[in-house]
C-alpha cells in the first residue's frame, strides 16, 4: 500500500478540525496524508438565523485543502437544484441544511479524488491510539456498523463515518456507490420511503450486503479509537463548549506544554457598545448606574450578581429594562469573582460587540462616551479628557508634531 491517506470533510468547525489532525499526528500519523475537503458556507436557517462560513485556515504540514468554499468542485445549489420535490422536513435538521446529502456526495466525489481509498475520519473526534489496522486492503471497508440510528423511524443501519476505512479500488471494481438518490436523506418528497431515511454510510452498507461474498468488510469497535464532541458540524453549537471540549482532552493532541489551538473565527464587524460590572450590596446606586450608560448608547449590560445571602438582589431594583440589562447569577463563586466574571463575559460575547467595558459599578467612565462617538464617527478622534460636545480631532500628519 502507498502513503496512507485520511480525508476529512470539513464544514465550519475549523478548531475541532486542527485538534483532530493534530490527534492524529500524536497517535502514530506523523507521515499520513492527510486531505482536508472543505465545504464551509454561510447559511441562513428556516428561522432567519444566519450561521457564518468558518473556513479551515490553519496551516499544517502534510494537510492538503480541498477549497469548496464557493462550490469550485462540488455546486451544492445545482445539485440540490436537481431534486425539486425533496422533503425539507427530513433534509433541514437544527443547523444542518441538507447537511446529509451535501456529506455523501462529498464522500462519493472523494472516491473520484482518492482513487486509492483512503480513511475517513470525521471533523469532530480525537484520536486515543494509532490507526494502523484499519487500512486493510482485504476489506471493502473497516469501520463501526450502527445498526441503530436514534430518531430514525425506519432503523437503517449505516457504516459509521466517524472513522471508517475505503477501500474504494474493491468497491468500485464491484459497481458499488457511495451515493445513491434514492438511498439518500431527505432527496425524496415521501416521508414514507425508507430510502429517505438512509443517513450517511447507510448505502455503502447496503451495497456490501448485496455484494456478498466479493465484498466483505470489518466491523470494529471506534469507540477504542475515538474521543466524539459529537454533531459538531450540524450542531453549529456555542464555539465554547468546542473550545472547553477541546482544550478538557488536551492530552490527546498537543505535543507540547505551549501548543494550542487558536479561535479562527473572526469576530463580527460590529459598532456596538456593551460594558460588564460585577456587584454586591450596591442596589441604592445601580439604576442611575445604568441609565447612565444606556444613555450614552451603551447597547448592552452585563451585570454579574455576587451577592450573598442575606444581600439585597440587584434584579429588585433592575426591572422594566428588557434585553438592555442581564443579570448573571455569580452567587456561588467567592476567591476571584471579578477576574472570573470579567473572563466568562469576554468568552461569551466578543464576537457580538465592537467593544466590551469591564467596569465598577461606581464608577462613571467618560471614555465610554469618546469610544461610543469614535465608533459612530469614522475619520475623528477624541483628544486626552474630551467630554461629550468638545472638538474632536481628525487624523493628519500634523497631529505627530515636528519631526
Amino acid at each position: 500500500m502507498k502513503q496512507k491517506t485520511i480525508a476529512i470533510i470539513h464544514f465550519n468547525t475549523p478548531e475541532l478540525t486542527e485538534a483532530g489532525i493534530k490527534s492524529l499526528r500524536k497517535h502514530g500519523g506523523e507521515d499520513y496524508r492527510v486531505i482536508v475537503f472543505d465545504n464551509s458556507a454561510t447559511l441562513t436557517l428556516p428561522d432567519g438565523k444566519v450561521i457564518q462560513a468558518r473556513p479551515f485556515t490553519a496551516k499544517l504540514d502534510g494537510v492538503e485543502v480541498i477549497d469548496n468554499t464557493r462550490g469550485q468542485v462540488i455546486d451544492f445549489d445545482k445539485f440540490l437544484a436537481e431534486y425539486p420535490d425533496r422533503n425539507p422536513s427530513v433534509g433541514i435538521y437544527q443547523s444542518s441544511v441538507w447537511g446529509s446529502a451535501k456529506h455523501i456526495v462529498t464522500v462519493q466525489k472523494l472516491w473520484e479524488l482518492l482513487p486509492e481509498g483512503f480513511v475517513l475520519m470525521e471533523s469532530d473526534i480525537l484520536l486515543k491510539k494509532p490507526i494502523d489496522e484499519f487500512f486493510r486492503e482485504e476489506y471493502s471497508f473497516v469501520g463501526f456498523v450502527q445498526k441503530h440510528q436514534k430518531g430514525n423511524p425506519f432503523d437503517v443501519p449505516r457504516i459509521m463515518p466517524m472513522l471508517c476505512w475505503m477501500n474504494v479500488p474493491m468497491l468500485t471494481r464491484e459497481g458499488a456507490r457511495y451515493f445513491d438518490p434514492d438511498r439518500c436523506w431527505g432527496l425524496k418528497a415521501d416521508r414514507n420511503d425508507r430510502g429517505n431515511w438512509m443517513d450517511t454510510g447507510a448505502c455503502l452498507l447496503d451495497e456490501v450486503l448485496k455484494k456478498r461474498p466479493r465484498l466483505k468488510g470489518l466491523h470494529v469497535d471506534i469507540r477504542l479509537f475515538v474521543e466524539h464532541y459529537g454533531g459538531g458540524s450540524w450542531k453549529q453549537d456555542n464555539l465554547n463548549a468546542q473550545m472547553a471540549w477541546i482544550n478538557s482532552h488536551r492530552h490527546l493532541w498537543a505535543v507540547s506544554y505551549t501548543d494550542k489551538i487558536e479561535v479562527q473565527q473572526p469576530r463580527v464587524q460590529s459598532k456596538d457598545v456593551a460594558v460588564c460590572i460585577i456587584v454586591r450590596c450596591e442596589n441604592p446606586y445601580l439604576r442611575e448606574w445604568c441609565d447612565h450608560y444606556l444613555s450614552l448608547g451603551v447597547k448592552k449590560i452585563f451585570l454579574y450578581d455576587n451577592s450573598r445571602e442575606g444581600d439585597e438582589r440587584p434584579a429588585e431594583v433592575l426591572t422594566g429594562y428588557g434585553d438592555a440589562v442581564e443579570i448573571i447569577d455569580y452567587t456561588t463563586v467567592g476567591l476571584g469573582a471579578q477576574v472570573k466574571a470579567y473572563t466568562d463575559c469576554y468568552m461569551r460575547h466578543w464576537r457580538e460587540y465592537g467593544w466590551i467595558g469591564f467596569l465598577d459599578a461606581d464608577e462613571l467612565v467618560r471614555k465610554v462616551e469618546a469610544a461610543i462617538f469614535v465608533a459612530n464617527h469614522p475619520g475623528e478622534v477624541c483628544p486626552a479628557k474630551w467630554k461629550q460636545g468638545a472638538e474632536t480631532l481628525k487624523p493628519s500628519i500634523d497631529l505627530v508634531g515636528k519631526i
